[in-house]
């Protein structure tokens, strides 16, 4: 609760406009992706990171990885990139048990 802040720096929001252009209509969607996910997987490889998404239609969803900091005041929780995905790649990472929540159907 004294750490819940999160920021996008203009580095990693140049990072995802450079390298996910097809994101840029849904950038007004980015806190929603975050404060209102539908599911939260853990990443298979970082384990100080959240992976936030959002369902967009019905074959993709907006995903939204956040670095998580454990430390109080200075450093906050930081969004890595922002992109579209396949429905099918997040039910691989599902049957992966990468799942953290989901929001109750």
């Amino acid at each position: 609760e004294d750490n819940l802040e999160v920021v996008l720096t203009d580095e990693r929001r140049e990072h995802y406009r450079a390298r996910h252009p097809d994101v840029a209509p849904y950038e007004s969607r980015l806190a929603d992706v975050l404060t209102d996910p539908d599911e939260v997987h853990r990443n298979a490889t970082e384990p100080m990171m959240a992976i936030f998404f959002k369902r967009l239609d019905e074959h993709y969803l907006l995903r939204l990885p956040v670095l998580l900091s454990m430390r109080k005041g200075g450093i906050k929780h930081s969004v890595m990139t922002f992109h579209r995905v396949r429905e099918t790649d997040v039910k691989r990472w599902r049957k992966k048990g990468r799942v953290i929540w989901q929001r109750p159907s």
